[in-house]
């Protein structure tokens, strides 16, 4: 597991930016899984009625870390998942820099680009932690959307990094790529849908995108989360050189 090797078990000889990406997906991974378990266990009504619930048609895995004493057990792996999100980037543009010292390829540029603004992305989605659907449902929602959004384009940006990579490589970016940016603006859509439906005086709201599609896309972006590390091969490494004066 990358997150263990990182904190306890770090190369000293070579930087591995992919290795950071890794731990950033396995933090964001253990964040739901835990706060849905201890959620399940002491604040279990959550699951019955939530906002979200209401609005998709189904309980989405954000549901576990939306109410006490789930989120409070969810925090660590959100601090963490920030910290690899912020080492990859400076190692995965500092890579880009050494390999195209002019950074005139658009690859580059578009690598630059999507990393500054996923430093930016993830630091904001550890709000979603604090801002819950009971405060304000669209706050709650942007702020899951948006890391959704950008983490979809930095493996798109680390994608188009690789000279030649592998088919399974290539499908798995593929399916996390699409999955990512359709259940963005289908959750939207379906938030949209259900306050316009409300505001006409409908009691019951009936998903617009239908809940099937939706819950299958969300547990696809899941499973993409746990099994990075099976399909992202790694590439250059940064040799690392120690001089002590």
């Amino acid at each position: 597991m990358d997150t263990y090797k990182l904190l306890f078990k770090e190369s000293p000889k070579y930087i591995q930016p992919e290795s950071y990406l890794r731990a950033m997906s396995e933090c964001i991974f253990f964040m739901l899984v835990a706060g849905g378990i201890v959620s399940y266990l002491y604040t279990p009504e959550i699951f019955t009625l939530n906002p979200l619930k209401e609005r998709l048609g189904y309980n989405n895995f954000c549901v576990g870390i939306d109410a006490p004493p789930g989120k409070y057990f969810s925090l660590p792996f959100a601090i963490l998942a920030v910290y690899f999100c912020i080492q990859f980037n400076i190692y995965d543009h500092l890579r880009t820099k050494i390999i195209d010292t002019e950074k005139s390829s658009w690859k580059s540029k578009f690598s630059i680009i999507a990393n500054n603004f996923f430093i930016v992305s993830i630091v904001v989605f550890v709000l979603c932690l604090m801002v819950t659907p009971m405060d304000n449902v669209w706050a709650h929602l942007l702020l899951f959307v948006q890391v959704i959004f950008f983490m979809g384009l930095v493996h798109m940006a680390n994608y188009f990094e690789y000279p030649n990579p592998e088919l399974s490589y290539t499908i798995y970016n593929i399916v996390l790529v699409a999955v990512s940016f359709l259940l963005s603006i289908f959750y939207i859509v379906n938030f949209y849908n259900y306050d316009l439906m409300i505001a006409q005086g409908y009691m019951e709201v009936v998903p617009l995108i239908p809940k099937v599609v939706v819950q299958t896309l969300d547990y696809i972006w899941f499973f993409c989360l746990f099994t990075y590390a099976f399909f992202v091969p790694n590439g250059e490494k940064i040799k690392v050189h120690y001089f002590i004066k």
